[in-house]
């Protein structure tokens, strides 16, 4: 709690909203239904996480949480895509079908504005 020796860090409570979304059961169903996998789920939270955390304002985010669950949802399509790469030699095995393209606006979320390089 502050008080006027200790005030409030507000990198300090952003941390601890992010840290509260990431650990929601709701958010990580959502991550689970985009990622399809466990490890892939936790890898997409721990990302998007860790990018909103070195935000430099994230005091101009509306509504946190959704900008968090967007972007769950936006770095577990990207993992996902990067698992269905295929090699070439591999296409025999696959029935000659290569999974269809990802849209244009896919990317990491290291690649979101705002965040810390």
């Amino acid at each position: 709690m502050p008080s006027p020796a200790n005030p409030a860090d507000p990198r300090s409570d952003h941390l601890e909203q992010l840290a509260a979304i990431r650990d929601d059961p709701q958010v990580k169903k959502l991550a689970r239904a985009w990622a399809g996998d466990p490890d892939l789920t936790e890898d997409a939270l721990q990302e998007v996480f860790f990018t909103m955390a070195r935000m430099e304002c994230p005091e101009r985010i509306e509504d946190l949480r959704q900008y968090f669950c967007a972007m769950v949802v936006r770095q577990a399509h990207w993992l996902r895509g990067q698992l269905g790469a295929a090699v070439v030699d591999d296409l025999a095995g696959r029935g000659g079908a290569l999974p269809p393209p990802l849209p244009l606006t896919t990317a990491p979320a290291s690649a979101i504005p705002g965040a810390v390089q």
